[in-house]
């Protein structure tokens, strides 16, 4: 499973074009490049983390299983935005006919029915009708969803949906009626969650207000989403940097982001893999006062941070006279 990165921009496709072969040793090349690094972009790579593997598998046996809805609760910044866009990207390779969609769920101190129509259709790729009725903007998305069902000859849709714990009451019944509205027409929509731990109380709540129909929807099973949990986990992500075909820049180079940022010292065999003992005991140390090394997880966008260049990489067991060999 490789990781994602969004496209390079035109201008950077043109820019690449004129090193046709990258040589990561060349500085002006290098310089050309480098602000269009995925580590130095906000959205980063998209690696398949043992958590991201293991959130979509469970989704995987849950379509299988005919669930019309799961849910994942993770703290913040524990990637769950970016587990979306792996498993969205898998899941169009699991199910090639079968239209995957992802929708950003927005805090509004008030439902709006039209509002959050418009939403969804936006971040499905449709766009919105003019005019401000309800009943205009619900037809153009289940319309959409149908037709793009239909183009890949799939009766079902599949829909991610992220910072779920921002949907209301109401947005969780409008919810259902678009699956209502796809029913009808044979095809089925399976829902995928990803929220934080409010989201459990919401379904309490839910409970509580006799509204099972949307429990029995979208939040019959709901899973933990782990962040790094123990040396080994935090290697393999690491690892993913080392790895060419995981983390190459620019497109078609050959050259990891290891590789790429600190060539001399990976020529001489220093890879990031190799710090992941170093990089565990460190967060242990910083977390001992919190939590038990047993019971910690390491949200990604920490680990981010320990990867930036932004920060420091600084190859550690190498002597200078080693990497002026």
């Amino acid at each position: 499973m490789a990781a994602i990165r969004s496209d390079a921009p035109g201008n950077m496709q043109a820019q690449l074009r004129l090193f046709p072969s990258f040589d990561p040793t060349d500085e002006q090349m290098r310089q050309n490049v480098i602000m269009q690094h995925p580590l130095m972009r906000p959205t980063g790579y998209a690696f398949p983390t043992p958590s991201v593997k293991t959130a979509l598998n469970q989704f995987v046996e849950g379509i299988s299983a005919g669930l019309p809805g799961m849910a994942w609760v993770a703290y913040s910044r524990c990637g769950k935005s970016t587990a979306i866009r792996v498993i969205v990207r898998q899941l169009a390779h699991t199910y090639p006919n079968t239209p995957v969609f992802s929708f950003v769920a927005k805090h509004h101190q008030e439902p709006n029915e039209v509002r959050f129509y418009k939403e969804l259709l936006t971040d499905c790729g449709f766009s919105p009708p003019p005019g401000r009725k309800a009943d205009e903007h619900f037809e153009r998305l289940w319309k959409g969803l149908y037709t793009s069902a239909l183009n890949g000859r799939s009766s079902r849709v599949i829909l991610l949906i992220d910072e779920a714990q921002k949907l209301s009451i109401d947005e969780y019944s409008w919810l259902i009626d678009l699956t209502n509205a796809l029913a009808v027409q044979g095809i089925s929509v399976t829902v995928g969650l990803f929220a934080q731990p409010e989201l459990i109380k919401l379904r309490d709540r839910f409970y509580q207000d006799g509204r099972v129909d949307i429990i029995g929807r979208f939040m019959v099973v709901v899973e933990a989403f782990e962040g790094v949990r123990n040396c080994e986990e935090l290697r393999e992500v690491l690892a993913c940097l080392d790895n060419e075909e995981m983390s190459e820049y620019p497109d078609g180079s050959g050259c990891s982001c290891t590789e790429f940022f600190v060539h001399e010292a990976y020529r001489l065999g220093w890879r990031f893999e190799d710090q992941a003992e170093n990089l565990w005991r460190a967060f242990v140390q910083s977390a001992a006062s919190r939590v038990a090394e047993e019971k910690l997880s390491i949200g990604m966008n920490w680990v981010k941070l320990t990867e930036s260049p932004r920060v420091s990489w600084r190859p550690v067991g190498l002597s200078q006279t080693d990497m002026a060999a």
